[in-house]
């Protein structure tokens, strides 16, 4: 039998979405340290890093996603992945329009 603990399915859920937060902090400050030192924007997420983290974004109905998608705006489609808008200094966002523990659109992230 399998011993439950009250609260402890909410401190899943946060530390995963801390993960994810994280992952996007951490590949914008890689984005933005490229871009002043090229003065343009990375062709794609691989020129500034080496592994694309996998999202797990739950409650949201998405799997585990590492996918990348390139637009020139941020249109998002709520495919559960990153998205990464090539223009200017370029943007990454979470495509993802369901909300986090906070209620918070992953988007607005």
């Amino acid at each position: 039998m399998a011993a439950s603990y009250p609260g402890f399915e909410g401190l899943v859920r946060k530390s995963v979405e801390g993960k994810a937060a994280y992952d996007l902090r951490e590949l914008r400050s890689k984005l933005y340290a490229y871009y002043e030192a090229n003065k343009t924007c990375p062709p794609d997420l691989s020129a500034v890093a080496s592994e694309i983290p996998e999202l797990k974004l739950p409650a949201s109905g998405h799997p585990p996603s590492g996918e990348v998608r390139v637009s020139t705006f941020a249109d998002i489609r709520d495919t559960g992945g990153w998205l990464y808008v090539k223009a200017g200094a370029g943007s990454l966002y979470i495509d993802c329009v369901h909300p986090d523990a906070r209620g918070k659109p992953w988007s607005s992230h």
